[in-house]
């Protein structure tokens, strides 16, 4: 197994550290045999990282061009997913003009039938409302508590500024 690079820089500073005399300034014989090799040892791994990180960028590329391409498929069928949507709305458009209200049809692959939606409460006077039927979250912001208002008019008591409208039956296709 090769030395860490951090080892191999050690080796050669105390290589030249203790080569070189401090009192003449001479340098060992056999200093640059092995200076030489601790160099080229050093340089093979600093071109083995060079390499490795060339080829991590050349991968994170290729990942991300693939991404890309991904992404450019995703969006396509998000925009056939959307467009068949629509055209699925468009029909069951076409069919509650068709479908006379409580009609129900059944097989086995398919159900469409009509929902009765609740009626929805509709705040005519904000001014007229009773205070019991506002909901306060700050003390100046309060809004109508609209399930509370829907429970009391379909109990049959009057509540004023406020009243209940029919919703439409639904279509639906299960």
């Amino acid at each position: 197994m090769s030395k860490p690079l951090w080892e191999i820089n050690s080796e050669l500073a105390e290589l030249v550290a203790t080569s070189v005399d401090t009192e003449t300034g001479e340098v060992a014989e056999d200093m640059l045999e092995r200076f030489e090799a601790i160099e080229g040892e050093r340089s093979a791994k600093i071109c083995a990282w060079g390499a490795y990180i060339k080829n991590v960028r050349v991968e994170a590329a290729l990942i991300q061009a693939e991404a890309e391409v991904i992404q450019a498929q995703a969006d396509v069928l998000y925009e056939r997913a959307k467009a068949r949507k629509r055209h699925a709305d468009q029909r069951a458009a076409a069919l509650c003009r068709l479908l006379p209200e409580g009609e129900k049809h059944e097989e086995p692959r398919v159900v469409v039938k009509w929902r009765k939606m609740p009626a929805k409460v509709d705040v005519t006077s904000r001014v007229a409302l009773p205070e019991k039927y506002w909901r306060h979250y700050q003390p100046k912001a309060a809004e109508p508590e609209l399930k509370a208002i829907a429970a009391a008019l379909k109990a049959g008591e009057e509540v004023a500024g406020a009243k209940l409208v029919p919703q439409p039956q639904k279509l639906i296709v299960e």
